[in-house]
């Protein structure tokens, strides 16, 4: 034989031998696929081979099923920086769920460094317990399925977590967490049952997945920063939520995050920010969310400065939250209410720098409604609606901040794209505005096309309903003699939009 050939084959055996050395395989240790003995043991001492060894180490979980009790996986005396587990089965929790349902974690990382999880099955059969809580009764609070805490340069990938008892994954206190296609399931009507929350952590990136679970999709505690969510299909649940927030007076913000590339279909939110109405130092800031689909969503854009999910006790104080720079754009697809859109800020701390960008949602009934059917009857909303410029506008009751129209000032494109001129609304008539960006959110209209004449004299209704709600609104008066009839009467159209909205 050449001895070309000879030594590529000797390297390669080579190869093999130091693979299988530093692989191990969680069967030697104990663990027993049959779904019915607890493999906890064995798990947690294979973890500890791995951790005290001073090179790169896989751990691997054969096909079959694994019983794991609880299990706790700590790398702070680790002496290896690189921990790859390949899952091929799938690990069960007790489907007893007084068993761990006290448990705050099912399977918990702590103080990790490059541990890297590849395929795999977590099936927390969490259904007892949803049932238990469904019907009022007392019950365990639930426990969190996979769990990574103080632990730096994290990867998921093609990891499904299944029906958990509460959040499915958690990131807590991390710096540089990857997922990548992971698939979380859950029944729509499973409670809290989070598909993925993040609090105190940077860097985390979040690509390519599924989730549909009977909470949040992707939800953003307080704390975090750098976070870049993409690809993400979403439904049911209820959306991808930054919050809540403000629980707490002293609490850290959330800023830098991008969410873009998602689909989310019937799920009661689309992208949401949510704060307690009580004070509060944080903050959140420079959000874009893009490129997003919404299908029949209950209320696709959202921000609830007065979030209260039980109604009661409520805090009913102004928020403390500060939000700002917030970016949606090129949004599109249907509404399952006739409010597709909610400015919900708070009073002590309007909102500013919110912009709107190419946004396209109808509602599905397309029935043309009057207008009144989408303005909120509380008195202090019709107050505080919106502001624009306009013929009709007199006065100078707005509060609006103006002068810095570099920095706020984004360009409306009507639908011929011919005319273009700056439309400002203000929320809660404070120094806090946003601008609109070939913006159409319509209610049974279609925006490919110009409407009927009929269409157009209701508009004209519309329109001038809404200017009697504008009529103190005024600060850009000096602008209002670039409106002819025939440009009033194009936004007239438009006037369905602004009341779709809920602008508290």
């Amino acid at each position: 034989m050449s001895p070309l050939v000879i030594v590529p084959l000797l390297f390669s055996l080579f190869l093999n031998l130091s693979l299988a050395e530093n692989t191990i395989n969680v069967q030697n240790y104990g663990a027993k696929s049959n779904g019915k003995t607890d493999s906890s043991k064995a798990f947690v001492n294979a973890w500890a081979v791995a951790c005290s060894s001073t090179s790169p180490t896989t751990i691997y979980v054969p096909r079959g099923n694994y019983l794991i009790r609880t299990a706790y996986f700590n790398g702070q005396t680790c002496k290896s920086k690189a921990i790859n587990i390949r899952i091929d089965g799938t690990l069960l929790a007790p489907s007893d769920y007084n068993v761990i349902g006290n448990a705050e974690n099912w399977i918990k990382f702590e103080k990790v460094t490059g541990v890297s999880i590849y395929g795999g099955t977590f099936d927390g059969q969490g259904s007892g317990l949803w049932a238990c809580k469904n019907s009022h009764k007392n019950c365990p609070k639930g426990t969190t399925a996979l769990t990574f805490y103080d632990s730096n340069n994290i990867i998921l990938s093609g990891v499904t977590t299944q029906n958990s008892q509460m959040f499915h994954i958690l990131i807590d206190t991390c710096h540089n967490v990857k997922l990548q296609g992971v698939k979380i399931s859950a029944p729509g009507n499973s409670p809290n049952t989070d598909g993925i929350h993040v609090k105190l952590s940077t860097g985390v990136s979040i690509m390519n997945s599924h989730i549909g679970t009977g909470d949040d999709c992707i939800s953003i505690g307080p704390g975090n920063s750098n976070l870049w969510i993409e690809g993400i299909a979403c439904g049911p649940g209820h959306g991808i939520s930054i919050g809540s927030l403000g629980w707490k007076i002293e609490e850290s913000g959330v800023q830098n995050v991008t969410v873009k590339t998602v689909t989310f279909t019937e799920t009661t939110n689309g992208v949401r920010v949510k704060t307690w109405a009580r004070p509060s130092n944080g903050f959140v800031r420079h959000v874009l969310f893009q490129h997003i689909v919404m299908i029949n969503v209950q209320n696709p854009i959202i921000i609830d400065q007065n979030y209260c999910p039980n109604h009661e006790p409520c805090p009913r104080q102004g928020s403390g939250i500060q939000i700002s720079d917030i970016t949606y754009q090129d949004i599109h697809g249907t509404s399952a209410t006739k409010t597709a859109v909610k400015l919900d800020c708070s009073k002590t701390n309007p909102c500013s720098s919110i912009k709107l960008e190419d946004l396209n949602l109808s509602y599905k009934d397309s029935e043309l409604k009057e207008v009144s059917e989408y303005v909120d009857s509380n008195e202090d909303v019709a107050k505080q609606s919106v502001s624009g410029d306009s013929e009709e506008s007199e006065g100078s009751g707005s509060n609006c901040d103006y002068r810095d129209k570099d920095s706020l000032s984004v360009p409306y494109l009507s639908r011929n794209d011919k005319m273009r001129h700056e439309m400002w609304f203000c929320v809660n008539s404070k120094p806090s505005c946003f601008g609109l960006k070939e913006f159409c959110l319509i209610t049974g209209l279609n925006c490919s096309s110009y409407p009927s004449e009929s269409k157009m004299k209701k508009g004209k209704k519309t329109f001038q309903l809404t200017m009697d709600y504008l009529k103190k609104k005024s600060d850009l008066k000096k602008q209002k003699e670039v409106y002819d009839e025939k440009q009033k009467a194009s936004y007239a159209l438009f006037g369905f939009s602004w009341h779709s909205w809920y602008l508290p």
